[in-house]
């Protein structure tokens, strides 16, 4: 062997990895389309929205951001590339090696004007790809390992709810921004759940694994 061990692209680490590395990527190549969109101009500062004058990002303040750039182009187009690099990158196989560049990726988001939920996300998705290789669970985390799919569910459902979730509520019925901070801080608190869970799954020994070491000759 001359190099680390191939991943397991089919393994839950890998899924929520590349799950949530490309909601980061969509969320903040929505950033940019709209920095993108207000044309060729200087911001009136570094902090910024993304979206100002559309009615479908009212009940999220327009959809705030960060940027260092001084044309609202350049922000937006930047944005968009390094969404698309994330994205990229995200879905490389060696997912579960230590991901630095997108750290990097993620960082630099947040200062071309990709918002912060979003770089915020993609650091987390970065911890979550480089954290060590799981061990066989036992008593309560398979339990957790068992609940995989439906906190991996709810926590898709979070991050999905606040775009493009609540703009179609408020939309539709006017619901306003009353549900906005609860839907952040479940957002915020399903994923690391989710990720403790995928790696409580991976810790399960698969039916293959467990017949290899029953049948195992005794040396």
């Amino acid at each position: 062997m001359t190099g680390q061990k191939e991943t397991n692209t089919s393994s839950a680490s890998v899924v929520v990895t590349r799950v949530f590395g490309v909601l980061v990527a969509a969320s903040a190549a929505e950033h940019g389309l709209g920095e993108a969109l207000q044309g060729s101009r200087a911001p009136a500062g570094p902090f910024i929205q993304s979206w100002p004058d559309a009615a479908f990002f009212r009940v999220e303040a327009g959809e705030p951001a960060l940027t260092l750039l001084p044309n609202l182009v350049a922000a937006g187009v930047l944005t968009l590339l390094l969404s698309a690099l994330f994205a990229w990158r995200v879905m490389a196989r060696s997912a579960r090696i230590p991901r630095f560049d997108l750290a990097l990726v993620s960082i630099l988001l947040l200062l071309v004007g990709g918002g912060f939920g979003p770089p915020i996300l993609g650091l987390a998705v970065t911890a979550a790809a480089s954290g060590p290789e799981p061990r066989h669970s036992r008593g309560p985390e398979r339990r957790l390992a068992h609940a995989f799919p439906w906190i991996l569910a709810a926590a898709m459902t979070a991050w999905l709810a606040l775009v493009p979730g609540l703009p179609l509520l408020d939309l539709a019925f006017g619901t306003g921004d009353t549900a906005l901070i609860p839907v952040i801080v479940a957002a915020f608190i399903l994923f690391p759940l989710c990720v403790l869970s995928s790696r409580a799954a991976d810790a399960v020994p698969s039916r293959r694994e467990i017949s290899s070491l029953l049948w195992k000759e005794p040396r």
